[in-house]
């Protein structure tokens, strides 16, 4: 006998799926999470438990699961938010013209007579956190908690000079999400939009991953929720990666590489777009083209579906560990940052009482990253580039 169904047995007035997932301990563990509700949807198959209409897990009476088979005893609703559907929140989108207003200018030269080395750090910081994009799988169950799909006529990525802006009625988006925007309201208002969606199985439950991810900023204007997307800059979610190179037969490096922009940042959305097209024909369903969003997601069809997320920022953002060090550094007296890296970024006297370092050639080296070595045990501060496999890492 499983410990999931020990436990739902063992609570006769039931349990939601967020408390057998903690008690269970898969609470804060993503993959101990997917095996939890893969389990649960077997348990339901099997005609072992059942999810009433307070949301709540028990177990089948023993006495009704003898003289019942499996196969006569449907299951009340999936494991997920109750249905196999996933209903989207209908929103409008518009278009404008995007502000040429002059960005200021901000001298981290000026030290302590100009700004602040703590404020510049602090504004690193938030830029960071103003890019909430990251890798990101979820699952049904969280659906209108940390993610919640949206659907209406796009574009859903601006063209150049021009912002989209997206406007969702407040009440129609679930009420444990509202609550998760206002938690979040007054630090960055940034969320991302995740589009088209991937529906798979990861471990045998539905999961959502969203292919591509557009970083958006939000408002609230009195009973609307406003988003305004601003560049037309899409980044591919590493986690969707590894499904797909599995259910095409593409190599997950090799579909990786084809999905880089040659810059380092983001795609293009028409260029996006026709790289999916092109090399994922066989998974997309319907037409994919972000102009008009699917308002509902079946979650036992697999494929990719032209439909849209607000996804809320998470740990697995790809600058949440770089955000969190400079919160830590931003409250560094100046005297210690003077012993760092930053005292060149400052203009700050580098008090570093250690003595020169020799550089020394542990490795077959050549010329130039010998130079290199030098220069880092030298100098305060050291940048090496190159092109991929000139030994930048050795």
């Amino acid at each position: 006998m499983s410990l999931l169904f020990r436990t739902v047995e063992s609570f006769p007035r039931g349990r939601t799926t967020e408390e057998l997932l903690v008690l269970v301990g898969a609470g804060f563990s993503h993959d101990a999470r997917l095996a939890a509700l893969a389990e649960l949807e077997g348990l339901v198959r099997e005609g072992r438990v059942e999810k009433g209409r307070d949301g709540k897990w028990r177990a089948v009476s023993r006495r009704l699961a003898a003289g019942l088979s499996a196969a006569t005893i449907k299951p009340v609703t999936s494991p997920g938010n109750g249905q196999d559907e996933l209903i989207a929140a209908p929103a409008q989108f518009s278009r404008t013209l995007a502000s040429d207003q002059e960005i200021p200018r901000l001298d981290a030269n000026a030290g302590d007579e100009g700004v602040g080395h703590q404020a510049v750090l602090r504004y690193w910081r938030s830029a960071l956190r103003a890019d909430p994009r990251g890798a990101t799988t979820q699952v049904g169950d969280k659906h209108g908690v940390e993610w919640a799909l949206i659907s209406g006529r796009g574009p859903i990525a601006p063209s150049e000079s021009e912002t989209i802006t997206v406007t969702i009625a407040l009440d129609t988006l679930a009420p444990s999400f509202r609550e998760a925007i206002v938690r979040r309201e007054g630090n960055e208002n940034a969320l991302a939009i995740g589009w088209p969606i991937a529906v798979t199985r990861s471990q045998g439950a539905p999961a959502f991953q969203p292919v591509g991810l557009l970083s958006a900023t939000w408002e609230r204007h009195e009973n609307d929720l406003v988003l305004t997307i601003d560049a037309d800059d899409v980044l591919v979610n590493p986690e969707w990666f590894r499904n797909a190179a599995r259910q095409t037969g593409w190599r997950r490096e090799a579909l990786a590489e084809l999905f880089n922009a040659e810059d380092g940042v983001g795609l293009h959305a028409s260029d996006f777009l026709l790289k999916i097209k092109d090399a994922l024909a066989s998974q997309i369903r319907g037409r994919i083209a972000g102009e008009d969003l699917a308002s509902r997601l079946d979650a036992s069809s697999t494929g990719i579906f032209d439909a849209a997320a607000l996804f809320l920022p998470t740990d697995s953002s790809f600058t949440a560990g770089a955000a969190r060090d400079l919160d830590v550094i931003a409250n560094w007296p100046a005297e210690r940052v003077a012993r760092t890296a930053l005292a060149r970024i400052f203009n700050f006297s580098l008090q570093n009482d250690h003595a020169d370092i020799p550089a020394l050639n542990v490795g077959a080296l050549n010329g130039e990253q010998t130079a290199a070595v030098r220069n880092a045990c030298a100098e305060p501060l050291s940048v090496v580039t190159g092109p991929p496999g000139t030994g930048k890492s050795q």
